[in-house]
């Protein structure tokens, strides 16, 4: 169920609006990064209301917020038909950002790590697999459903997508609240208190990676639509088929980091996924059609895994009575970084006529992440089928 609600918010408000940039930018008469800075509000809200929603999560529960925030998308959707400027959408998706902070990733991520223990990994690469299904083929039904209802209608088709997965929630999820729900049954893993993960160099080292991470990710994921139509001067189908190919690399490397993780350790894996993310966006500054679909295929594969590993290593390190708090705090840090990425790779777009500009900083931001990733205190790891007091040391986490 959880996949389910990571695909409809993450998937429509992420990447689904994304289908309508070219008729916003003729209907508005705005640039790019004017456009894009609506993801800024998008982020820079879940930046703001993360700590918020993280100390509710810790004393009212999950179903509650789940339920507010797939409301504010169907709340906000359908405003969104009904925009007739920007500022209308900057508006939007303030109420968007809400949505994400309150049902998003770091909700669901929690909800599955409290209730799982020895395959996490997996677990948490299966719901983070849902989002970008989601992000993959939002768009294609955006794209169908504007050619044939229009664009204003297609987002009152979004608008009555969140509603459908209300019932779900309220009938499947359960209702964790309080410390208790949160504590972790593994013995090596105590509870963690909130100011002893700020004070200890893994907290930062996790939540620079997050920040530069979700900036490239999002900036690339948010500009792909208008580099393949403009850069590479290719037609719609070729655009949503690169965001295609970009969702489904990722979505196959969420489930294969997290099936890794749990056998090999980490940090190899995750290392090993920034790499691959870097060569993709390496790739892109390229800006032919055929690097286009190589770096599409590799920094999908690439991000997917350091999206789940980010997960995993928090709620692995942190997981206790503070999780919500925790990782509220680190969504508010990572929450810069998306918030910058749409506006700061469009604005570069807009300043240098050119994406491989801003394709190449990026390459270089993702390598920096190798070097926090190979900074973190780990752990050892458990070997596969030992008991949950035996270690071993010559493993790594």
């Amino acid at each position: 169920m959880s996949a389910a609600v990571l695909f409809v918010n993450n998937g429509f408000i992420v990447t689904g609006i994304t289908a309508f940039d070219s008729e916003l930018l003729t209907r508005f008469h705005v640039s790019v990064g004017a456009l894009k800075l609506r993801d800024t509000f998008t982020f820079g809200t879940v930046a703001v209301a993360g700590p918020l929603a993280g100390y509710l999560l810790d004393r009212i529960g999950l179903k509650p917020l789940m339920v507010i925030g797939m409301l504010l998308m169907a709340i906000g959707m359908a405003m969104y038909s009904r925009a007739d400027d920007i500022y209308a959408l900057y508006a939007i998706h303030i109420l968007f950002g809400l949505c994400l902070v309150t049902a998003g990733l770091f909700a669901n991520v929690i909800l599955v790590a409290a209730s799982t223990n020895r395959h996490r990994g997996l677990s948490i690469g299966f719901i983070i697999a849902g989002s970008s299904f989601g992000q993959a083929i939002a768009p294609r039904i955006n794209d169908l459903l504007a050619m044939n209802l229009g664009w204003r209608h297609a987002l009152l088709v979004d608008a009555v997508t969140p509603l459908l997965i209300i019932p779900g929630i309220l009938l499947i999820f359960p209702r964790l609240k309080g410390s208790t729900s949160f504590e972790s049954d593994d013995p090596n893993v105590p509870g963690v208190t909130y100011k002893a993960a700020l004070t200890h160099r893994n907290f930062w080292l996790l939540s620079i990676t997050a920040a530069i991470g979700f900036c490239v990710q999002l900036g690339v994921v948010t500009n792909m639509v208008l580099f393949v139509e403009r850069d590479l001067r290719l037609g719609g189908a070729a655009a949503s088929g690169a965001v295609f190919l970009l969702f489904i690399s990722a979505l196959t490397s969420q489930i294969g980091a997290g099936f890794l993780a749990d056998r090999f350790g980490s940090r190899i894996v995750h290392v090993t996924s920034l790499v691959i993310m870097a060569c993709g966006c390496a790739c892109l500054t390229m800006a032919t059609p055929g690097w286009m679909w190589i770096g599409a295929l590799l920094f999908g594969l690439g991000w997917g895994g350091n999206y789940s590993l980010i997960q995993l290593l928090t709620s692995n390190l942190f997981l206790g009575p503070a999780i919500g708090r925790i990782m509220g705090t680190i969504a508010v840090i990572e929450s810069v970084g998306a918030a910058s990425g749409p506006y700061a790779i469009g604005a570069l777009y807009d300043s240098a006529g050119t994406y491989s500009v801003p394709f190449g900083i990026s390459t270089v931001l993702i390598l920096l992440c190798v070097l926090a990733v190979r900074a973190l205190d780990l752990p050892p790891r458990r070997q596969a089928g030992a008991p949950a007091h035996a270690e071993n040391p010559h493993e790594p986490y």
